[in-house]
């Protein structure tokens, strides 16, 4: 299910019988308030987001009244640090797969530890993960392309392979032609690697990538998502801001300000800076 169907269907359930044409701005702030216990700022201001745009072209085609009930009813939200691991996390996570006898949850543990050292090398979503083909690796030049079907603001994007991570893809396309996997298959299938599985011959779910994580987590005792590398990497790389093209570029954002969000306040830096004034 899309973003935009998740947030029709919570509309649609606070809003069974309405008709679009008589929204009013005052219905949409009753319901922010009806909600404001259980939805986080930013959770409410997404769901906002994608009302409006579809209002928005509603009133486009001509089919919706003027104004735009949704304007001016977002919720302000503090800016807080996005959540990164640090180097002692990154270094527990790693030995984790070097262990012996490991549970089945995490077999095969080669197959788990290639998803791992994936989202941190290249920062991609986990939807992004899960819909990447076996074609769109190109080992020969050091490439992962990631059609536009399968991105947030649906641009064709292209990665580098990592050196760290290439050896470990390698091992990935090699077992998939040992079973004779098309080029149009899902990269990442647990399903086609193990036999303890219910899904066999189906495509990897995300709520199996879901119970991945939490199984994770448990073992490591501190929380493990896709998108925490995500964030790790970019803030990492935001240390020194001059590299925000190359943040811009590798997280496949379409506006420079969504990247500046992850420049974190350094007290360090500022001191060196200060300290030489």
């Amino acid at each position: 299910m899309g973003s935009y169907e998740k947030v029709v269907k919570q509309f649609k359930k606070h809003f069974p019988n309405q008709d679009m044409r008589l929204l009013q701005s005052t219905d949409i702030i009753t319901w922010r308030q009806a909600t404001s216990t259980r939805l986080k700022p930013i959770s409410w201001n997404n769901y906002v987001r994608h009302l409006k745009a579809i209002y928005t072209f509603g009133i486009d085609q001509q089919l919706l009244p003027k104004p735009n009930p949704f304007n001016h009813c977002f919720m302000r939200t503090g800016k807080s640090p996005k959540k990164t691991f640090t180097q002692s996390q990154i270094d527990q996570i790693n030995d984790i797969f070097q262990q012996e006898n490991l549970p089945r949850w995490c077999c095969p543990v080669w197959f788990y530890e290639t998803l791992i050292k994936t989202l941190r090398y290249t920062a991609i979503r986990r939807r992004q993960l899960l819909k990447l083909k076996i074609e769109n690796v190109d080992i020969h030049r050091g490439i992962l392309s990631l059609p536009a079907a399968i991105n947030k603001n649906y641009c064709y994007h292209e990665l580098p392979i990592s050196k760290l991570l290439r050896p470990a893809l390698e091992r990935l396309l090699l077992e998939h032609k040992l079973r004779g996997s098309s080029p149009k298959e899902q990269l990442f299938n647990v399903n086609k690697f193990t036999l303890t599985t219910s899904r066999q011959g189906k495509e990897m779910s995300d709520s199996q990538i879901t119970y991945f994580f939490e199984k994770l987590s448990q073992f490591a005792g501190f929380r493990i998502s896709p998108h925490r590398f995500r964030h790790t990497v970019a803030t990492s790389l935001m240390k020194d801001p001059g590299n925000l093209y190359v943040v811009k570029q590798l997280l496949g954002h379409s506006s420079v300000n969504v990247t500046l969000e992850y420049i974190r306040d350094d007290p360090e830096t500022l001191r060196n800076i200060v300290d030489n004034i």
